[in-house]
């Protein structure tokens, strides 16, 4: 297949079917209004973000790779260069000014690691989930033909967790760390397998490009109407909600995270042909790859789905 052939366009309905989805993330922006941001969910330093340890002889810290490494030795992605984008918005105390960070990192997508977790962790509970997602994520790669009965539905969406929480400590100088989830939801997850409350995980089946070893991940802070003005004191001091769109190969998966219930009502989701929801799981099996097939453009504009929710919350 000649490169050509991959930038499929997306057709008509789908481009609708998109503008319809993203609309339903704007159609409550007067309800919801971006709040103060002070990170509360932050692990100690040089520790693990899950058991709380390493750092210590015979436990060290050990980088964690976004796109497992597994993945990289059986060829499964190009070996171009990687787009990896970081996007936040905070929000001034009293004044309402904003200020917006975004950081663009491109290079080999098995060089991307995060160095937030403990040796006895990646080698031993986490390990077990890369190994029991191996047959299952291979054939989404490939865009191949497989049956995603409940139990695989499961398996995926706990390794797709476990990326998303380490995801979220990957800070730079010029921008402090923003996990929406707590440490609770960690231990809850590496000692129960609990998905965090408020997630939501799509598959899309792409013909992507740029997103087949691309990332974007969006974090910010919405509070609920009426603001006042100063703006009051958040007492909570976290951040809430967040969007990542991950290229695998000829997979895409966007998850949406809403840590406040009170949020969530206002992050209504439209299902179209081209989305498959991964979780909350359904009854049913999900046949893949699905027959439509979206392009750069879907995903671009999937991506900045969120910051368009966020300008338009500000009005």
């Amino acid at each position: 297949m000649d490169q050509q052939t991959l930038h499929v366009k997306s057709s008509l309905a789908s481009r609708q079917l998109l503008a319809r989805y993203c609309s339903t993330l704007c159609a409550s922006s007067a309800c919801v209004m971006p709040k103060q941001a002070r990170p509360k969910n932050i692990k100690g330093p040089g520790k693990c973000i899950y058991c709380g340890g390493g750092a210590v002889p015979g436990n060290p810290m050990t980088r964690e790779h976004l796109w497992s490494i597994w993945i990289d030795d059986a060829n499964l992605l190009p070996k171009f260069v990687v787009q990896y984008v970081e996007t936040a918005k905070k929000f001034r105390r009293y004044t309402g000014e904003t200020k917006d960070f975004h950081r663009e990192r491109q290079g080999a997508p098995y060089n991307k690691t995060i160095k937030v977790v403990c040796q006895t962790c990646n080698s031993g509970w986490m390990g077990t989930i890369e190994t029991a997602v191996q047959p299952i994520l291979t054939p989404l790669i490939k865009g191949q033909k497989i049956r995603l009965t409940q139990a695989k539905r499961r398996t995926l969406t706990e390794w797709i967790t476990l990326k998303m929480l380490v995801a979220e400590h990957s800070g730079y100088r010029d921008h402090e760390l923003d996990p929406i989830f707590t440490q609770a939801d960690r231990n809850a997850f590496m000692y129960g397998r609990m998905i965090p409350s408020g997630v939501r995980i799509y598959l899309v089946r792409q013909e992507s490009i740029v997103w087949a070893t691309g990332y974007k991940r969006h974090a910010s802070g919405l509070g609920q109407e009426p603001p006042s003005f100063p703006p009051q004191k958040d007492p909570t001091g976290t951040k809430n909600v967040q969007a990542i769109t991950w290229g695998l190969g000829r997979l895409l998966v966007y998850i949406s995270a809403v840590t406040d219930p009170q949020i969530r009502p206002h992050f209504r989701f439209v299902k179209g042909p081209e989305f498959r929801r991964l979780w909350p799981l359904t009854q049913s099996d999900v046949n893949w790859p699905p027959p439509i097939r979206v392009d750069d453009a879907f995903v671009e504009d999937l991506a900045g789905a969120l910051g368009r929710y966020l300008d338009a919350s500000m009005g």
